[in-house]
């Protein structure tokens, strides 16, 4: 799979840590250019000093000019988008007005935003086309569209959590994931719960999910679109 992305731009939300670093750094491994942004103020070591990495920190994307300047910022064509970025705040039994407008303003309008820019983007773009012998088994050319877009979202999005009641409400919305237990304490007993449900008897990495995008945003996955693919050990 060495240099399949070669040539190729994609930007990456939420990309300086978690499932959106692992997400850049596989891109580039594959020969791909990456425009990343997040919140955080700095990007991190990992990702300073790369030729093919071009950071935007304390990029609050729930900011929809801030979406906007990102994407204009992008020279080319955008071959794909990964959203990641997102909020999993503790709710308590009844969360704030001010707590929803954030978890929404992030998970959703955040997403919602970025892909209507990059999608703007992407109406005015040539569809790519894939030679013949392209993806892993493929004989003949066929047409790959104008780019790929992916977001993720968690389990939140088809069952309830206890005190999490906003953030289920926004992963139905085609969103995000970042699933934070407040306190060392209650790190570990959400941890050890969610072993005991996952048959594969772990957590997922955050390169078990960037695997996985890797292969939707490749040209092997070309004709795949609008489906909600689970990487959850198993789990219901």
């Amino acid at each position: 799979m060495e240099n399949i992305f070669s040539g190729r731009t994609f930007a990456v939300t939420g990309g300086f840590a978690g499932i959106g670093l692992a997400v850049v750094q596989s891109l580039i491994r594959l020969g791909a250019k990456v425009h990343a942004i997040d919140i955080a103020p700095s990007a991190p070591a990992e990702l300073e000093n790369h030729s093919s990495v071009f950071c935007t920190p304390n990029g609050n994307v729930s900011d929809i000019a801030v979406c906007k300047a990102f994407v204009d910022s992008i020279p080319g064509d955008i071959h794909g988008l990964v959203n990641c970025a997102g909020v999993s705040p503790f709710e308590d039994k009844l969360a704030s007005y001010d707590l929803y407008r954030q978890i929404m303003e992030i998970n959703v309008t955040g997403t919602w935003a970025m892909a209507t820019e990059v999608i703007r983007r992407m109406l005015e773009q040539e569809q790519l086309q894939c030679a013949a012998g392209c993806g892993i088994f493929t004989t003949a050319e066929k047409s790959l569209g104008q780019g790929s877009i992916i977001n993720v979202s968690s389990g939140g999005g088809f069952r309830g959590i206890p005190t999490k009641a906003v953030y289920c409400a926004s992963m139905t919305n085609t969103t995000l994931l970042n699933n934070v237990a407040q306190g060392e304490e209650a790190r570990e007993k959400f941890i050890n719960t969610a072993k005991g449900r996952i048959p594969m008897g772990r957590l997922a990495e955050p390169t078990d999910i960037a695997d996985c995008i890797v292969f939707l945003l490749s040209d092997a996955a070309s004709f795949i679109t609008g489906q909600v693919l689970p990487v959850n050990g198993g789990t219901d």
